[in-house]
């Protein structure tokens, strides 16, 4: 479906991200009958009756139904992430992860955690492009335990992009599932490694999530590179809690992400293993270089 959905945005000249984030946000929320009275970013971002650009809403809207929409969150996100480049899709340095990728590697490291535990515990995915791993880990805390959404935003969530508009897009995503008011999420603009350093205080994050790579649909200039990426992890370790863990995807799928994934791989494997436990999964029968996954202790 998304691939027709965007040969379509494209075909009526909507490739301005903009546009197409509020395309997308008024489609979801005028299928739910949703508007938005308090919720500052989502108003910004819905298209009325009275708005220039209605037109072109129910012509969208009209083309999903086509493609038969769900209209569901992780529909959205993958919109979000494939808006303008769909061959990005490949395994590459820009890449949508599944649900069910994101909902395993939350559910493992998560699995140990009491309810209590889980709902004081603060999570920060240090490249959040459009705030998929954010969406399951909302989820989960919500299901398990009742807490409000604003609340987890508040309480238990911090995001990290050196894209602006993967923070836009995250913010977006998130405000969705708290429509009523505003949404205090803490989300910070800046290259992982210096905002790591800067913004967050020590010995406070349970998970720290980092999706390497660039956004799909983005500035491909705007990459994360081998020696930020291990800036941010040396930046990271003080600012894990005992016990907490670190996962890291790396896309060895283009020339740059083998580069990353190999100096990621050499530092990693040399960690003090008193302080860290480190594991490494990847998919042995698969071609074109997919997605390997890192996970860090810290004991």
């Amino acid at each position: 479906m998304n691939r027709r959905i965007i040969t379509y945005l494209k075909r009526k000249g909507w490739t301005d991200i903009n546009m197409v984030n509020r395309l997308f946000v008024s489609a979801f929320m005028d299928h739910y009958k949703l508007v938005p009275k308090n919720n500052e970013l989502l108003i910004a971002y819905y298209i009325t009756d009275e708005d220039n650009d209605s037109k072109s809403l129910k012509d969208f809207v009209v083309e999903l139904k086509k493609n038969n929409c769900k209209y569901t969150l992780e529909e959205l996100t993958q919109l979000f992430e494939f808006v303008i480049s769909p061959s990005d899709r490949k395994i590459s340095g820009a890449i949508y992860t599944p649900k069910y990728i994101r909902e395993k590697i939350v559910n493992e490291v998560t699995s140990e955690y009491s309810v209590e535990e889980l709902c004081s515990k603060r999570f920060a995915d240090i490249s959040c492009g459009c705030g998929g791993f954010f969406l399951s880990v909302v989820q989960l805390i919500h299901n398990v335990s009742g807490k409000k959404f604003a609340e987890i935003y508040r309480d238990n969530i911090y995001g990290i992009d050196i894209q602006e508009q993967a923070v836009s897009a995250s913010r977006e995503l998130l405000a969705s599932k708290k429509l009523q008011s505003n949404v205090t999420i803490t989300f910070l603009h800046n290259s992982h490694d210096i905002a790591l350093h800067q913004e967050i205080k020590e010995n406070t994050i349970d998970l720290i999530i980092f999706n390497l790579g660039y956004l799909p649909g983005g500035d491909h200039s705007i990459i994360t590179r081998p020696h930020n990426t291990i800036e941010a992890l040396n930046n990271a370790f003080p600012k894990l809690a005992k016990d907490g863990i670190i996962t890291i995807v790396a896309y060895p799928g283009t020339p740059e992400g083998m580069e990353e994934k190999e100096a990621l791989h050499e530092y990693i494997a040399q960690l003090d293993q008193v302080k860290y436990n480190v594991c490494h999964w990847h998919p042995i029968n698969q071609a074109n270089n997919p997605p390997e996954l890192y996970l860090i202790q810290k004991r």
